[in-house]
């Protein structure tokens, strides 16, 4: 039996929009020559884990995008603006508020070097299509396997044999409001031992993130809630920043702006795992611009990246939709994108966010439960998305990162990717699949037994499985056989899941396929590759 072929499906958001009264003046980025006169001491400046970050990655303490924006310029730019919100350091900028006359004044400081229009957004979000059951009391027998399940295959219990926690990993979780945290029983070993070191509310501009939505309350249980005995994350014994930079009131160009400020926030105050559960597509950018260049958000998080942070970004939801494709800034090249896979079948989740991105790079990177049992105020609940996808491989990473803190970021990221589970295999639905502790915690990690074989007969390619795995049904989530073809340039040209069930499992006509493509297959932990 073959499964449905990954592709044409989607799901992230439902919008009902109603169009809004434009604003009487513009949005604009004022981007400045330079950095003169600013006084900077990255010793005061930053947090010691922001220095020692930068230190292990050789990057200098004062490098210009470091720097604050000039105080001066700043309020330059504010008496010829009706209004101004954040400054950017990384970019040196600063977002206004302003007329046409007033951007033709501000045009002429001799310390303006551009000014850029941010586009209006006319759009309003009435409901979101992610979806939790809020009036379930109790969770289902299904439910508490998904809660067994959601971190057990990722091999959570080998990094708890070893006592591997987070425990000095600081984590940044930007989000749209984390009601009930300093509350709740979930967190209390947080709360005990002040790990959450810093909070900040950039939409309201002060420090409370305590209320509005319980999304990033939910999304923060994923990487390291605990209540009546269960953790619902692996990293229950990581530090933690918690930032709302989204509006959940509706779809502005701020978000991107915020997270921005966000992302600046956390550099600063030293967290080095950034998990977001947020994204953009549609309503503001064109497929073709989802080639991580193009949006703000994309660039910041390539920007983090370079500042040693491993920064974890959820596909979307739009699989089964007319969008399909991963969201900014999941189309980041320095970002790890996850994925949704479904508890039963152990593959792609309808919903969940195809790649590749518009200049043909692999997203998502890896996969996680795309259903997951998340922890809001009292209770336990059902929810979907890969937002739950994203903050369960978020812990993950802070527990591989504590076994050896010697690596940078992107060293991280790659070996996040070599832990997968369908590794050196990758496809556009579940990169390189569900990553394995035992990849950081194993020293003698045996190469797979060959579990199928190329047989070549009439110009035909067979994919044919060996006997001793037809018998061998110890793991359903290895039951199935994954193959794509990859054209000479490293693309995907088709990709495939099948359901094993006899020997011969699918077959190729030679004639079909051009010379130096390649069949790559994947089944049960060993992959191999037929050169055409």
């Amino acid at each position: 039996m073959q499964f449905n072929k990954l592709k044409n499906t989607f799901f992230f958001f439902i919008f009902l929009f109603s169009f809004t009264a434009s604003q009487a003046n513009d949005k604009y980025w004022v981007f400045f020559t330079d950095k003169n006169g600013v006084d900077f001491d990255p010793y005061t400046f930053f947090d010691r884990k922001a220095i020692e970050r930068r230190l292990k990655n050789g990057l200098s303490l004062y490098d210009p995008t470091d720097l604050p924006v000039n105080e001066n310029y700043i309020a330059s730019v504010k008496e010829l603006s009706d209004s101004v919100s954040w400054p950017s350091r990384w970019f040196n900028a600063l977002a206004v508020y302003a007329s046409q006359e007033q951007v033709a004044e501000i045009k002429k400081l001799p310390f303006v070097k551009d000014v850029k229009m941010m586009f209006a957004n006319p759009f309003y979000i009435a409901s979101s299509a992610e979806q939790t059951r809020d009036d379930q009391q109790k969770l289902t027998a299904m439910d508490w396997l998904i809660l067994k399940n959601q971190t057990a295959v990722m091999q959570a219990d080998k990094f708890e044999k070893d006592s591997i926690d987070g425990k000095g990993i600081r984590i940044a979780v930007l989000d749209a409001g984390f009601f009930s945290v300093d509350y709740s029983p979930a967190f209390s070993h947080l709360r005990k031992e002040d790990r959450i070191l810093k909070t900040y509310n950039f939409i309201k501009n002060r420090e409370d993130v305590y209320g509005w939505e319980s999304h990033g309350t939910e999304v923060l249980s994923c990487i390291a809630g605990w209540m009546d005995g269960y953790k619902t994350g692996m990293a229950t014994g990581a530090e933690f920043l918690l930032g709302i930079t989204e509006d959940a009131t509706g779809e502005f160009f701020s978000d991107e702006e915020n997270w921005l400020a966000g992302l600046e926030w956390a550099d600063r105050n030293g967290a080095m795992i950034v998990s977001s559960s947020l994204g953009h597509s549609w309503f503001r950018y064109f497929f073709e611009e989802m080639n991580g260049k193009v949006s703000l958000v994309s660039q910041s998080a390539n920007m983090a990246a370079r500042k040693g942070m491993l920064v974890l970004t959820a596909a979307g939801n739009e699989g089964d939709r007319k969008w399909k494709y991963v969201l900014t800034p999941a189309d980041a090249d320095s970002a790890l994108t996850i994925g949704g896979i479904e508890y039963i079948t152990g593959i792609h989740i309808p919903f969940s966010s195809y790649g590749p991105t518009s200049d043909k790079r692999m997203k998502p990177n890896l996969c996680a439960f795309g259903e997951a049992i998340v922890i809001s105020e009292y209770s336990m609940k059902y929810s979907t998305g890969t937002s739950f996808a994203t903050p369960l491989v978020a812990g993950f990473a802070a527990c591989a990162w504590q076994i050896d803190t010697s690596m940078t970021n992107m060293e991280l990221f790659h070996q996040l990717q070599r832990s997968g589970s369908l590794y050196p295999y990758f496809d556009y639905a579940h990169g390189y699949g569900i990553p394995q502790a035992g990849f950081f915690t194993d020293t003698d990690r045996a190469p797979a037994d060959t579990t199928f074989d190329f047989t070549v007969e009439n110009g035909i390619v067979k994919v044919q499985v060996r006997d001793w795995c037809l018998s061998d049904k110890s793991c359903d989530l290895k039951s199935v056989l994954y193959c794509h073809i990859e054209n000479a340039s490293g693309v995907l040209d088709d990709y495939w899941v099948y359901s094993v069930e006899k020997k011969n499992v699918v077959q190729f006509y030679v004639s079909d396929y051009k010379q130096g493509m390649k069949l790559r297959v994947h089944f049960r932990g060993y992959t191999g590759v037929y050169e055409f």
